[in-house]
C-alpha cells in the first residue's frame, strides 16, 4: 500500500481549508509523483483530488480520508474558555503549521 500526502496548497484564510487550491509549483510536483497506476482512494478535499489526478490515478473520493477536523465545543458561546490540546486549538483557531509549532506549553490563544 502506498500513502501519498497531497501537494502543497495555497493558504487563503478567506477560504475554508478544504477548498484550498494547489499552486502551479505544487501541480508540477504532483505530476512527478511515482505511484502505481490504477484505482485509488483520495480525500474528498480538492487539494487531494487534484494531486491524485495529476499523479495519474483513477481515484475515488472517500470522506473518511479528509483532513482531521473537530467541532469546536465553544463555537457558539459568546464567552467561555476551554482547555484542550494544541492540535485542537490550531484547528479551531485556523492556525498555520508554523503557528501550531510555535505554541508553547501551556498557552492561551484568543479567538
Amino acid at each position: 500500500m502506498y500513502l501519498a500526502r497531497h501537494a502543497a496548497a495555497v493558504v487563503d484564510r478567506a477560504v475554508p481549508s478544504p477548498l484550498w487550491q494547489l499552486s502551479a509549483e505544487s501541480r508540477s510536483a504532483a505530476a512527478q509523483l511515482q505511484l502505481p497506476a490504477g484505482a485509488a482512494l483520495t480525500s474528498s478535499e480538492e487539494k487531494a483530488r487534484e494531486t491524485a489526478r495529476l499523479a495519474g490515478l483513477d481515484a475515488t473520493p472517500d470522506d473518511r480520508l479528509r483532513e482531521v477536523v473537530r467541532p469546536a465545543p465553544c463555537s457558539t458561546a459568546s464567552t467561555g474558555s476551554a482547555v484542550t490540546h494544541g492540535l485542537a486549538i490550531a484547528l479551531y483557531a485556523d492556525q498555520t503549521f508554523a503557528e501550531w509549532r510555535a505554541m508553547p506549553f501551556p498557552a492561551v490563544i484568543e479567538r
